[in-house]
């Protein structure tokens, strides 16, 4: 199918536009998208834009905010201390977006969610990803993100609802190898995407389709049974090679045990929710131990048991109850798809050996454990910019109560016949101009000891 013969088309296109497109199907019809004037617009704005229009702006054909988009690259995401750029986020609340997992009703929200669109949309916020690194043939559409740091990907999916969402993104992010370092912010019924720029466009219109899961399926008595609810492609490939073989040889089973990921659907990848709800989020000003497994795309030689070991501990650690044989086929799995070249299996043993031997002996402790400060559940609804601007104004409020409680300290440890602003700033050590921002706070008490001195 050639992109160039497809267009946008839909009541609010141009007249152009929909002379190019010919007829227009109906708006509830799935591959078709809401398209919205920015990321904080929650009204639709056009309600029939095409995803083959969709992927043409991309590419540049009708990119109408390209130069915007080179704009923004140029400025760059984040400034040299992490924030975000402000000149780069006044772009990119100025680009249109579109919401590729659903279409709504008049408004983009969970309770007005029409019909699924067909596709179901991953963003990679990794630098250095690419699509080499995934099954290209599971793959719809790929391309760079607007900060150009990460990739868009979008695959088709049928039989997606709102009930079963949560559970079939998890499980195609899983069978894609990306569950680890796609952006949980973007896991959201209601996610929109704003318009990026990409010349080299990936595009496979014969990408396998996924077939959505319900929920109950999902949730299996036996945790053990390896199973790959939404990799049907695989499924008829082995097939297909049973047909192949004799009945002594087993392929089935090897390929599955290769390709297929084991069922980790209990696993727990972190301790956060030890600490907040899965919708909440909370602060801890001393900070709280926490640990989140991580496992880099690609393990070169060198690396692979330095990097197994600590990534098997802390799993354990999180999951003590899960049994050995589980761990060790997550292991497995992790290692042939992350390790380059994978390790041998007797190795994988001796790494999970040594990680129960430690269990059983009671001397297991985490090893990835880092101190956080602040803490966001999966389904908290924020994005990467509402996270740093959330974590930076907790930052600011505990600096003002630590600088609070320093210039009460030292007021009270003061000696002088009568403390002036000046004296508490040079014992202090802070500036003048600081003290004299909480002096009006503290006057009260400042005055009651100057009285008591006299």
């Amino acid at each position: 199918m050639d992109l160039e013969n497809l267009k946008y088309c839909g009541s609010n296109a141009s007249t152009e536009e929909q002379n190019l497109a010919g007829p227009i199907p109906s708006p509830t019809q799935s591959g078709f998208l809401n398209r919205f004037n920015n990321v904080y617009d929650y009204e639709v704005h056009r309600d029939n834009t095409s995803v083959a229009y969709r992927l043409l702006e991309i590419r540049g054909d009708k990119n109408l905010y390209k130069e915007n988009i080179l704009r923004a690259r140029a400025i760059g995401k984040y400034a040299s201390d992490g924030s975000i750029n402000p000149g780069y986020d006044k772009i990119k609340c100025a680009l249109p977006c579109v919401s590729w997992n659903f279409r709504f009703d008049r408004r983009r929200t969970n309770e007005n969610v029409t019909c699924s669109t067909g596709y179901l949309y991953f963003d990679i916020d990794k630098e250095g990803f690419t699509i080499d690194r995934m099954d290209k043939s599971k793959i719809f559409a790929c391309w760079s993100s607007l900060s150009n740091i990460g990739k868009s990907v979008l695959v088709r999916v049928s039989g997606i609802t709102s009930r079963n969402f949560e559970c079939n993104y998890t499980l195609i992010a899983q069978d894609l190898g990306i569950e680890e370092i796609i952006d949980l912010g973007s896991k959201k019924i209601v996610q929109a995407n704003v318009l990026s720029y990409d010349p080299g466009i990936y595009i496979n219109y014969d990408s396998h389709v996924y077939m959505a899961s319900e929920p109950e399926q999902v949730t299996l008595n036996n945790k053990r049974e390896a199973v790959a609810l939404v990799a049907t492609s695989l499924i008829e490939e082995e097939k297909v090679q049973d047909k192949k073989v004799s009945s002594g040889t087993n392929i089935r089973e090897e390929k599955k045990k290769k390709y297929i990921r084991p069922r980790d659907t209990f696993f727990r990848y972190s301790n956060i929710d030890a600490y907040v709800e899965n919708d909440g989020f909370k602060s801890y000003k001393e900070g709280v131990p926490v640990i989140c497994l991580y496992l880099p795309a690609t393990i070169s030689r060198g690396k692979r048991r330095r990097t197994l070991l600590p990534y098997c501990n802390d799993l354990v650690f999180l999951n003590p109850d899960i049994e050995q044989e589980e761990i060790q086929d997550h292991i497995m799995y992790r290692n042939s798809l992350r390790c380059s070249p994978p390790l041998e299996e007797k190795e994988i043993r001796y790494i999970v050996n040594l990680v129960f031997k430690a269990k059983v002996n009671g001397i297991l402790k985490p090893r990835g454990e880092k101190v956080r400060k602040v803490l966001f559940g999966s389904k908290c609804g924020m994005d990467k910019h509402d996270k740093q601007s959330y974590s930076a104004k907790m930052g600011q409020e505990w600096k003002k109560e630590d600088t609070r409680q320093l210039i009460y300290d030292t007021i009270e440890a003061c000696t002088a016949k009568k403390i002036t602003a000046k004296k508490i700033a040079s014992e202090a050590g802070l500036g003048i101009a600081t003290v004299k921002r909480y002096w009006s706070e503290l006057k009260e008490f400042v005055k009651s000891i100057n009285e008591e001195r006299k």
